[in-house]
Formats: C-alpha cells, sequence, structure tokens
C-alpha cells in the first residue's frame, strides 16, 4: 500500500487531460481499495478467537447434536461448524461422541478428584479429559481461521482482477495527454541578420528608411528586431508591424 501512494505521489498528472486524470485517480481509488481491503480481511484472520468448550457445547445442542439420532444422520445437524468436529470426534473426542458430552465427563471427573485429592488416578483423569478439551477447542479455532482463510483466497481472486485492471488503467492513464502545443517551423533560434525596410509613406525621404537589424526573438516570418545606431538614426527594438519588411541577410 505504502508503494501505491508513493507512486501516486510521484507521478505528474499537470501533462494529462481530464480523461486522463480520472482515470488514474480512479485506478489509485480502486488499487488502494482491493489493498486496505486485503490488509482488513487478514487482520481479521489473525484476531479469530479461540472458541471455548462451553460454547461448543451451546452450538451442539442448538444444532440437535446431542441426540444419537441426529448424529448418526450426520445431515440432520445443519450447523457446518458443529459437524466439522463430529466428523474429526474419532480422534479428537473418542471416547466420546459430543464436546457436550467430553465435558460432562470433565465435569464428574474434576468434582471426584477435587472430592479425593490424594487419589492420583482420579487427578490424572481429569487432567487428561481437560487436554482433550484443550486440543478440541484448538481444532475449532483452525477450523474457524481455515475457513476465514478460504473465503480471503477466494474473494481475492476478484480483487487480484480489480488491481491488475487498476495497474493497467494506470499506466493507460499517462498516454491521454493534452496535445503539446505546436511552435514555428521558422522560430528565431540564434541571432541573425537582416535588413528592415519601412514602406510607410512618411519615411520615404527618411535616411531611417533602410536599415541592418539583428533578429533576436520570434519567428523569421514576425521577428524581433535590434537595430544599431547610425549617425542619422538612434538604436531600436522593433517588433512586426504591416508597415515594416525585414529581409534576412546572408
Amino acid at each position: 500500500m505504502a508503494a501505491i501512494l508513493t507512486g501516486a505521489q510521484l507521478v505528474d498528472y499537470s501533462d494529462r487531460n481530464v480523461l486522463g486524470a480520472g482515470l488514474a485517480a480512479l485506478s489509485v481509488v480502486a488499487a488502494l481499495s482491493v489493498a486496505v481491503t486485503l490488509l482488513s480481511k487478514s487482520a481479521n484472520i489473525l484476531s479469530i478467537p479461540r472458541p471455548t468448550a462451553t460454547e461448543i457445547s451451546n452450538a451442539e445442542m442448538r444444532a440437535g447434536a446431542v441426540a444419537p439420532g441426529n448424529r448418526l444422520q450426520g445431515d440432520a445437524v445443519e450447523d457446518p461448524n458443529v459437524r466439522w468436529l463430529l466428523d474429526r470426534s474419532s480422534y479428537l473426542l473418542s471416547p466420546f461422541g459430543t464436546v457436550t458430552e467430553l465435558m460432562t465427563a470433565y465435569s464428574a471427573a474434576a468434582r471426584e478428584a477435587q472430592a479425593d485429592p490424594d487419589n492420583a488416578k482420579l487427578s490424572a483423569n481429569a487432567a487428561q479429559l481437560l487436554a482433550k478439551i484443550d486440543v478440541t477447542e484448538e481444532a475449532a479455532q483452525y477450523r474457524d481461521v481455515a475457513h476465514a482463510y478460504s473465503e480471503l483466497v477466494s474473494k481475492f481472486r476478484c480483487g487480484a482482477i480489480i488491481f491488475i485492471i487498476a495497474l493497467i488503467a494506470f499506466s493507460i492513464s499517462g498516454v491521454l495527454r493534452d496535445p503539446d502545443p505546436k511552435t514555428p517551423s521558422n522560430e528565431v533560434t540564434e541571432p541573425a541578420n537582416v535588413r528592415v525596410i519601412d514602406t510607410s509613406p512618411d519615411s520615404a525621404t527618411s535616411k531611417c528608411r533602410e536599415r541592418d537589424g539583428v533578429a533576436v526573438d520570434g519567428t523569421y516570418s514576425a521577428p524581433t528586431v535590434v537595430l544599431s545606431p547610425t549617425p542619422d538614426c538612434a538604436a531600436e527594438t522593433v517588433t512586426p508591424r504591416p508597415e515594416l519588411v525585414i529581409v534576412p541577410q546572408p
């Protein structure tokens, strides 16, 4: 995301036309939206809480998984999260069929161990059941994380397409520029000797009617000319006027 923001700030948009600037802005917004969404979803995956055995047991009871008949039919349990654990009960819960049964057994074992704290066998049995509950909770968290990750991957395929299209559109926007102003083909690029002829009636008898000068700006068809001083004429700078004829000199 930092690369997107930095790249967007370093690009010069001044030479783009309205369509190019709009396309570039839309592309940046789309790419940032995809990146922010991906980071947000990834953060949610990392913060998925670990379900407690009590929460899992309550979900089993709501789904009707406690009834042996429903549990054996499989499809009768509509909650997919509960079904996921039941499908793996042989190695997660055995010899119990549900987390509810495991919790009931642990509660009974914990009471017996508290009633007879010197009985190592009872304490070991309670500890063994508690460890099985811990493993079941970890498995339930793994289930939730795996499900969220699968959803992220499936959605990211569409997001990746949008991101790639946004990058392509941003590149294309650089082609949509305002046309460069055309420069005259006969522009004065270095000083050039010219002769300036004043064709106005008032200059017919003037000694300054024809003068040599140097074109310093403009074009050869309409230059700005610096006229050097002569005994009869003062130095001056003339710009194109209808009565002036400017003729390039070798």
